[in-house]
């Protein structure tokens, strides 16, 4: 009797938990989780205490260290440590996060200092690095006041921001911004990070053998086996440090981070100059631009200007603008979406940079539509075989409003103009989709294209021309 009844409550019981789990189904409940939610903030930790010693004045000399592409660094950004789950990010100081675990921050503070993949923000208490990776566009500039809101991550013994951060402009006003006095680095101060496990940005001052290495721009320091690091410079500023390759400069700029396992000191350059010259070389981090006429700007060393102009031709990765004194390509990248056209004003303001030989304004320089005026072509000048040929020699390019003639052909990206005995190739460079479209039915014809020649490509082998019609040739 007793194991017919145990039997039945078994059964009443398995019953109950069936129609239990029913209903939860019915009303779309898989199941219950129990869970505590972490502060926003995250408590302050004690930060590590074998950071490199707190540099002074002065340098160490003796034999240069020795390199090769093999010993090159370039950070990449990536941690090694998960980030925080939490999805609402606390807003604190920099210090504050710096501190703290790692997790997600709402941080304000302007910028002092960018290259081609991150910046550096600061407030009153602390620097953190804001890093955007290899697909990022600058568009950010030393003095910006920006709010940076994400996960934490740790790189090469720095605390930073990672590639999933967000940002937001708040203010670009750029007038306050100064650098203060870099530190000059001493070998022993500059090797003291290399076993450092928390390293903390500094804006400093080495001199040392620039080696310059594929993507890899590597500074040999005296008595150092540290070797120093230009961090992800800008398109604009490799030209320049490739002119600088195997002498000895002064770099200024802020130290972010160590990589290659202590072999490598990346430094966030602001500043890079001629070993003992008081006139500094082309800057990574821009100065308040210089408000000047197309033609003094050519004129002009390399650096940063504000110029403005009427767009005279637009191709799909550039436009060039002219102001009755000068014209002057402003290079805007594959990534551009064309949104000027002939007859808009624009104020332009950025570093120039050269680039076949011509002057332009590079990838990392700003614009604005200010208005629009009529715009007439002026007459092109028709070039002989000989006036091509003059381009392979000429180091410094202007542009001119030309028309050129020759058989076109495509060959992938590339659209060829073979000029009867002219040395050069002529190019109708970057062309848009219209363009490419007409370039399709006049292959293989002899056509004339009518156009600006804005520089000299390939070892001297190819004459750019910002393409303004292109027609069968009679």
């Amino acid at each position: 009797m007793m194991k017919k009844m145990k039997k039945s409550y078994v059964s009443y019981l398995l019953i109950a938990t069936l129609l239990i789990s029913s209903l939860l189904s019915f009303v779309g409940c898989d199941g219950i989780n129990i869970s505590f939610d972490t502060p926003t903030t995250p408590p302050a930790q004690s930060p590590a205490t074998n950071s490199p010693t707190v540099p002074t004045q002065g340098t160490e000399t003796s034999a240069p260290a020795e390199t090769t592409e093999a010993l090159s660094s370039e950070t990449t950004g990536v941690s090694p440590e998960k980030p925080s789950d939490s999805t609402v990010p606390g807003k604190t100081t920099v210090s504050d996060v710096l501190a703290g675990e790692l997790g997600k921050y709402e941080v304000t503070g302007s910028v002092v200092g960018y290259n081609a993949q991150s910046f550096l923000l600061a407030d009153s208490t602390g620097m953190i690095l804001v890093y955007k990776g290899s697909t990022w566009i600058p568009d950010v500039r030393a003095g910006y006041t920006v709010t940076v809101s994400g996960d934490t991550t740790v790189y090469g013994g720095a605390k930073q921001f990672g590639t999933s951060a967000t940002y937001e402009i708040k203010n670009t006003d750029i007038s306050g911004h100064k650098n203060p006095e870099p530190v000059v680095l001493s070998a022993s101060q500059l090797d003291a990070y290399g076993t450092a496990e928390v390293v903390t940005p500094l804006f400093v001052k080495v001199t040392g053998k620039l080696q310059v290495s594929g993507n890899y721009y590597n500074i040999l320091i005296d008595g150092a086996t540290i070797i120093g690091s230009i961090s992800y410079p800008i398109e604009e500023f490799k030209a320049f440090l490739a002119l600088l390759d195997g002498q000895t400069v002064d770099v200024t700029g802020y130290v972010t981070n160590s990589t290659g396992g202590g072999q490598f000191l990346s430094i966030l350059t602001a500043m890079v100059s001629i070993a003992g010259s008081e006139t500094p070389s082309t800057p990574s981090t821009p100065p308040t631009p210089s408000a000047q006429t197309i033609s003094n700007i050519i004129a002009s060393e390399l650096g940063m200007y504000e110029t403005s102009g009427c767009v005279v031709g637009v191709n799909a990765q550039s436009f060039l603008i002219s102001d009755g004194t000068g014209s002057m390509l402003v290079y805007k990248g594959n990534t551009w979406t064309p949104d000027v056209r002939v007859g808009d004003v624009v104020s332009v303001s950025g570093d120039t940079t050269i680039y076949g030989g011509a002057k332009q304004f590079g990838t990392s320089c700003t614009y604005k539509v200010t208005g629009n005026e009529s715009f007439t072509q002026p007459t092109p000048k028709l070039l002989s075989a000989t006036d091509v040929n003059a381009y392979a020699t000429n180091s410094s390019i202007v542009p001119e409003y030309v028309t050129v003639v020759g058989v076109i052909s495509a060959s992938g990206n590339y659209y060829n103009l073979a000029i009867d005995s002219a040395v050069l190739t002529g190019s109708v460079s970057y062309p848009t989709d219209e363009q490419k479209a007409t370039l399709a039915m006049l292959e293989g014809k002899l056509i004339s294209v009518t156009g600006y020649v804005t520089g000299v490509t390939g070892g001297g082998k190819f004459l750019n021309i910002l393409a303004t019609n292109m027609t069968l040739y009679n």
